[in-house]
């Protein structure tokens, strides 16, 4: 019976707030386009490659969770502890649903720690532990989810992404006729070079595409097929409050549905 309700436990705490190693966290809306009377649902995922389930809302742990239009920002609603939230856009055109979640603590002893380091390609963190001593001790970090959706209200075209605020930000630049998406990764406002940024289709979950920053902070990839695509990054950092964490992390998706006639 213990080991039942450990179990049941750690299942509630990954629904609540998700689990950093090698998962991704995103918006998934109802629609990517709406009409301008239109109410929008929306559901926050956890998971991979679009795969995964529903995260249960927790207001006490978001920092931001809004709907940004070119003349308004509302805010995204719902009921705690429900998985979908609402949101009602205010003016036309493109629109931009944003979520900041607060910081989590995430311990890992030194094996685990490693090994999720190496999933993610965080090469330089494991040779920073070693530099300080530290690659036979328990990985303490924390970590903020930070995530977009872009939208469309009417007959408005697919939006041009623009940055707004998140400390680890993905903005979409153009997709040309011959399906290359740009982008552009900001860390607190500034281009963030040397990230990986991974891409991947919903239609097509088992294609990975990645690359990594240039000086400007931008990636490219070719092959941009219509339909809905996710984006995401991860950036760590040594923390400053060594008695809580070693490590600061922040998390980046952005999901958008791609026409080819975007530009």
């Amino acid at each position: 019976m213990r080991n039942l309700t450990m179990s049941l436990i750690s299942t509630l705490l990954a629904a609540l707030f998700g689990n950093a190693n090698a998962h991704e966290f995103w918006i998934q809306p109802e629609s990517y386009s709406i009409n301008s009377d239109q109410v929008l649902r929306l559901s926050l995922m956890h998971g991979e490659r679009f795969l995964g389930d529903p995260v249960t809302r927790n207001n006490g742990y978001i920092q931001r969770f809004e709907c940004v239009g070119v003349d308004a920002t509302t805010d995204i609603r719902g009921l705690d502890g429900h998985t979908t939230s609402f949101a009602r856009p205010s003016g036309s055109g493109g629109q931009i649903l944003v979520y900041h979640s607060q910081e989590f603590t995430n311990m890992l002893e030194a094996g685990r720690f490693r090994a999720y380091l190496l999933e993610e390609g965080l090469d330089g963190i494991i040779q920073r532990r070693a530099e300080l001593g530290e690659s036979d001790m328990p990985g303490r970090e924390t970590y903020s989810r930070c995530a977009k959706s872009l939208i469309t209200i009417g007959d408005a075209p697919v939006p041009a992404d623009r940055a707004v605020g998140l400390p680890l930000e993905l903005v979409l630049g153009a997709v040309g006729p011959d399906g290359v998406i740009h982008a552009r990764v900001l860390l607190h406002g500034t281009p963030a070079p040397g990230l990986r940024v991974v891409a991947v289709r919903q239609a097509d979950p088992s294609e990975i595409r990645e690359a990594i920053t240039d000086q400007n902070g931008a990636v490219q990839f070719q092959g941009g097929e219509a339909g809905a695509w996710m984006l995401t990054s991860l950036h760590m950092e040594r923390a400053t409050n060594e008695h809580t964490a070693d490590w600061r992390s922040y998390w980046a998706s952005l999901t958008m549905h791609i026409n080819r006639k975007q530009q």
